[in-house]
């Protein structure tokens, strides 16, 4: 078989998660065998986002979802006792109400600028949900809940830098980040958290890739004959995505204006067309462009590529 064409969608291997929260999950195993395929990711900002008027009511929970420096709410209830958030509904259910302020008073209700949720089966932690992570689990039909409010402003980041872990586990790469560090030291708050509340990782897997093939018995140089592999793949799509965003911490001398030709990408297999879109609910902007993604293909942006040609993108409207 060769290999003619890639369509290529690149999906969050993780929910969008704070600097601050993935300090604490990073080494958790867990959440390693979910980034195991991750070799993509993007360091982004947005105001820090809060769970507001929470309350639980028999077995349902309500609440809103806020965002420092934005008009927008988003109002939301969902029942607490569903199979994505527990192993076993009919157990004892409990939750617990987490805050960064540690001088919270828990008794003061309803609970305000809440951080995060906990959720405990018979005393044993089962799961927890940030706003990101709620918003980012009832977008891909992962937890049941009634959402009513414009959510978009709540799934849009401004980029700081893209880069790839194709030599190392992705928790790896992050720690101790240089350039991650170096945002935090000098990144101006857009809200009133600190820095690492309001830097998120957009962790990225590109294993979703769709190939389009032709027997082609005359190929003497044999060069569609292999598939690339996903450090290849994660490699081309850093490079598109740095060329594309322009993003302020990527070092300006290694932005590849080249791009899509390189030594290590895809340009090397000659493929006859290659398609990008970004599969996620993101909008991810820099001071270049915005790009659109999303998990209908008709409603993300695309990045076409025709025999190492230039980048051709066709943008949504949404």
């Amino acid at each position: 078989m060769n290999f003619t064409g890639l369509d290529i969608r690149l999906r969050l291997a993780y929910p969008p998660i704070s600097n601050y929260d993935f300090t604490f999950v990073r080494t958790e195993k867990i959440v390693q065998q979910l980034l195991a395929e991750s070799m993509l990711y993007i360091i982004v900002q947005r105001p820090l986002m809060t769970f507001e008027n929470v309350i639980i009511f028999e077995d349902e929970l309500t609440f809103e979802i806020h965002k420092q420096s934005c008009t927008e709410v988003l109002m939301c209830k969902m029942p607490i006792r569903q199979t994505s958030l527990f192993d076993d509904i009919s157990a004892d259910l409990t939750m617990e109400i987490g805050w960064h302020d540690k001088e919270r008073d828990p008794s003061k209700l309803p609970w305000t600028e809440v951080d995060g949720l906990k959720f405990f089966q018979n005393g044993d932690f089962s799961s927890w949900l940030t706003p990101e992570r709620f918003i980012y689990h009832w977008l891909t039909d992962k937890l049941v809940a009634d959402v009513k409010g414009n959510y978009l402003p709540f799934i849009t980041y401004d980029v700081h830098y893209v880069g790839k872990a194709t030599n190392q586990p992705i928790w790896r790469r992050l720690d101790g980040h240089n350039t991650l560090q170096k945002i935090l030291s000098i990144v101006t708050p857009q809200g009133r958290a600190l820095p690492t509340h309001e830097l998120c990782l957009l962790l990225f897997d590109v294993s979703d890739v769709v190939s389009v093939g032709s027997f082609i018995p005359d190929d003497p140089d044999n060069t569609l004959r292999t598939f690339p592999t996903k450090s290849t793949i994660a490699l081309d799509a850093e490079k598109l995505l740095v060329q594309t965003l322009q993003p302020e911490f990527n070092d300006p001398s290694k932005r590849f204006p080249g791009y899509p030709i390189s030594t290590d990408g895809l340009s090397p297999y000659n493929f006859g067309h290659i398609v990008y879109q970004v599969r996620d609910e993101l909008r991810l902007k820099t001071a270049a462009c915005t790009i659109l993604g999303a998990i209908n293909s008709e409603q993300a942006d695309i990045f076409h590529i025709e025999n190492n040609g230039p980048v051709k993108i066709t943008r949504q409207t949404n």
